[in-house]
């Protein structure tokens, strides 16, 4: 006998009560900090949608089937360029090269082990910012009756819970 399970994918996580996953990004362009936008694509979806499809998946998912929850595709460009909108800051106009994002994630991670302090970037984040991640919704639109958020409503409701926390 199996296990009774129905797996869920969710893409990059955008919203509030994000404590250290893609809010970074906000604080890295809020302090000027960000040199360059990563060089890949991506699906993102809303957080508050992820936690709809979990409750949606235990009443009506499929045991033994996966959902992917994706929503919005756009390039890390397009992301930062959106959160620097919010903030009213500058943001990178063209991405950096692959091989210089990795570079600097590797020396980050060796200073890290030295310093103490969590790198901005890390290898394995570097990785991941540079290559192309995006995945289909439909399944989960169809069957668990997943919404699809835009980019920018993601991002100001991440942005909104960031200012009422004091974090930005």
């Amino acid at each position: 006998m199996g296990l009774d399970a129905v797996i869920l994918n969710p893409a990059n996580i955008i919203g509030p009560h994000d404590y250290s996953g893609w809010s970074r990004m906000f604080f890295l362009i809020d302090k000027g900090k960000l040199a360059g936008a990563p060089p890949g694509f991506a699906s993102f979806c809303h957080v508050h949608e992820v936690a709809r499809a979990h409750i949606s998946a235990v009443e009506k998912g499929k045991c033994g089937h996966n959902y992917f929850l994706g929503g919005a595709d756009a390039t890390w460009l397009e992301f930062t360029n959106e959160i620097g909108n919010i903030l009213g800051k500058k943001t990178p106009n063209k991405p950096i090269p692959s091989f210089v994002l990795k570079t600097i994630g590797y020396v980050s991670s060796l200073l890290s082990g030295i310093t103490g302090k969590e790198p901005d970037v890390t290898a394995e984040k570097a990785l991941l910012v540079s290559s192309d991640l995006v995945c289909t919704s439909d399944k989960a639109i169809r069957e668990l009756g997943f919404s699809q958020v835009p980019l920018k409503i993601m991002l100001e409701d991440c942005h909104t819970w960031l200012v009422k926390e004091k974090r930005i």
